[in-house]
């Protein structure tokens, strides 16, 4: 199939399940859907997968019935892939894009009218003023892989970030991967609290900031990605009123065809697959 164009098919296809798709239909904000490549089955009803190219490897989603997810991607010309899918597309992909590694995910949601907000004491605003702060803060996971993965500078003109300072440091943030009003999508990331001022809170204070914010904006789907691994910052969401609405996978995959290839970056045949512990947007 060729790629689609018609952002109204887009549209419709993903608001038919908005909580998976909040990424997705996030990218359709400008300055974002230039980078997005979407494909559709061939009936324009049973899948549909995006290829988001702004970042290296481009970021895969989709949505619809395995069977013809695996044409959509046989279709993709991509050497490498980041992996944003369900546990099924990535099992009916297979022996086209080889994973490399994968993170099981779980996907929460913000019933409206279930938010259980935390204390904001302490707890303010964070602007492209703070970014040496908030790299300094996040620098402090690079050791361990708990750093978060998907920060970008530009994220913190979107006024969606909340910190908590002790002593003139940044100890903790939350903040947003999208954060669109016109499309009624908040997606919360890059959330972290250092490592030695974790266990008291701090998280729950930051993320209920960006939430509040949302609500407050009249943003309708309100969302967040927590690795299955880290039970107590799943905890941390349950207690602000969040629930789990599916399971998905993160990590990276090879083109089958390339594998073994020079500079594939993947490994031979019999790759090795393995589970990171915890994510790295979500360390309180």
């Amino acid at each position: 199939m060729p790629q689609l164009i018609d952002l109204t098919v887009v549209r419709a296809h993903l608001n038919r399940e908005r909580e998976w798709a909040a990424y997705a239909i996030g990218d359709l904000s400008p300055g974002l859907v230039d980078k997005c490549e979407w494909r559709v089955s061939a009936d324009a009803e049973s899948a549909l997968l995006l290829v988001y190219h702004g970042f290296d490897p481009p970021i895969t989603f989709a949505m619809g019935d395995p069977g013809h997810l695996r044409v959509l991607f046989d279709e993709v010309r991509s050497p490498r892939i980041s992996l944003h899918l369900r546990p099924d597309a990535v099992d009916a992909i297979a022996d086209i894009y080889a994973p490399s590694y994968t993170r099981h995910m779980c996907r929460m949601v913000l019933q409206a009218g279930k938010f259980r907000p935390a204390s904001q004491e302490g707890v303010r605003s964070l602007s492209e003023e703070d970014l040496a702060a908030v790299s300094a803060l996040y620098e402090d996971g690079h050791g361990t892989g708990e750093n978060p993965t998907f920060f970008r500078a530009a994220m913190l003109r979107q006024n969606t970030y909340w910190g908590v300072w002790e002593n003139g440091a940044l100890v903790s943030i939350a903040g947003t991967h999208l954060y669109s009003p016109a499309f009624g999508i908040c997606a919360i990331g890059n959330v972290y609290t250092r490592s030695d001022c974790r266990g008291r809170g701090l998280g729950a204070r930051v993320t209920s900031a960006v939430v509040a914010q949302a609500i407050e904006g009249d943003v309708a789907t309100i969302v967040l990605n927590v690795a299955h691994a880290n039970a107590s910052a799943r905890r941390v969401y349950e207690r602000l009123g969040f629930n789990a609405y599916c399971d998905f996978v993160e990590g990276e995959a090879t083109r089958a065809s390339d594998i073994g290839h020079p500079n594939s970056g993947a490994a031979a045949p019999g790759f090795h697959q393995h589970e990171r512990d915890g994510s790295s947007d979500n360390r309180h």
